[in-house]
């Protein structure tokens, strides 16, 4: 006579279920990753449209600042970024976010031999013997549009 304990039922080698996963199980992995996108994705395209503009306002800080000290050496404002590397205020022109380009805008200054630019695609104008840098991306079109940057205006 057998024990009962050790006496154990023979194991089944078939199944009668496939090895892999059902329809359902597949779906429901399907639906947990199409959440989870739907959450995700405006979140990081938030991000990089934020770190953008960031970058876009922080070399227009660099223009401005390099433009006053162009200012202090020849006594007037360029409207040519390039006339700041010329000059050796900067080493060269700030890049990015993409194919961004900026414009220098001097504004009404008698002293200045290249004339004013004080209107502003934003719609404002910069002050007499002020300067401002405006930056876009035309390729982006008006997600590209990075605005004008004036000191003592703006403070970002």
């Amino acid at each position: 006579m057998r024990s009962s304990l050790l006496w154990r039922a023979p194991l089944r080698r078939w199944s009668c279920r496939a090895p892999g996963f059902t329809l359902v199980e597949l779906l429901a992995a399907v639906l947990v990753l199409a959440i989870l996108m739907a959450v995700a994705l405006p979140l990081y395209l938030s991000a990089v449209a934020s770190s953008a503009r960031r970058t876009a306002r922080g070399n227009m800080h660099t223009l401005v600042n390099a433009e006053q000290v162009f200012r202090l050496k020849y006594g007037y404002y360029t409207r040519t970024p390039q006339n700041l590397v010329n000059s050796n205020v900067i080493d060269k022109l700030p890049v990015g976010p993409g194919d961004t380009r900026y414009t220098l805008h001097p504004g009404e200054d008698p002293d200045n031999p290249e004339g004013a630019d004080s209107a502003l695609p934003d719609g404002r104008t910069v002050p007499p013997g002020g300067v401002a840098v405006c930056g876009s991306d035309a390729r982006l079109g008006a997600a590209g549009d990075y605005g004008c940057f004036i000191p003592g205006q703006d403070t970002e």
